[in-house]
C-alpha cells in the first residue's frame, strides 16, 4: 500500500490493524458496567434514613436524661421545703429565747450544746 511517497507492507498495516482492535477491546472491557442506575434520590433518602436513626437515638438518650433532671428537681425542692420549713420553726423558736438568768442556767446551756465546763482547781 502506498501511503503518501512510502510504500507500507501489508504486514503492518496488520499489525496497526490487530493492535486497534485489541485497544477497542481493552476500551470496552475496561468501562465498568452498571446493573443498577444510582440516582440522587436514592442517595439523599438514604443519609437522610441514616441521620433520622442517629437522632432517633440522641431523642431518647436526652429524653431519659430529661427524665432524670426532673427526678434530681424534684429531691431537690423536696429538701428545700423541709429547710424552710425548719428555718420559720427556729426563727419562732429565737423569738422565744430568754438570756439566762444565773450562772447555773448558763452551765446547764452550755453543756447541753456540747461545751462542758471546765474542772475547777
Amino acid at each position: 500500500m502506498l501511503i503518501g511517497k512510502t510504500e507500507i507492507n501489508n504486514k503492518w498495516i496488520g499489525a496497526a490493524g490487530i493492535i486497534l482492535v485489541a485497544l477497542l477491546v481493552i476500551v470496552y472491557l475496561s468501562i465498568p458496567s452498571c446493573s443498577k442506575s444510582v440516582t440522587p434520590t436514592v442517595v439523599i433518602n438514604q443519609a437522610q434514613a441514616a441521620m433520622e436513626t442517629q437522632f432517633k437515638a440522641q431523642l431518647k438518650d436526652k429524653d431519659v436524661q430529661i427524665a432524670d433532671y426532673k427526678n434530681k428537681l424534684v429531691v431537690s425542692q423536696g429538701k428545700y421545703t423541709a429547710l424552710v420549713q425548719r428555718y420559720n420553726a427556729l426563727q419562732k423558736e429565737k423569738e422565744n429565747v430568754k438570756a439566762p438568768v444565773t450562772n447555773k442556767e448558763l452551765r446547764d446551756r452550755f453543756t447541753a450544746l456540747g461545751y462542758p465546763p471546765l474542772a475547777v482547781k
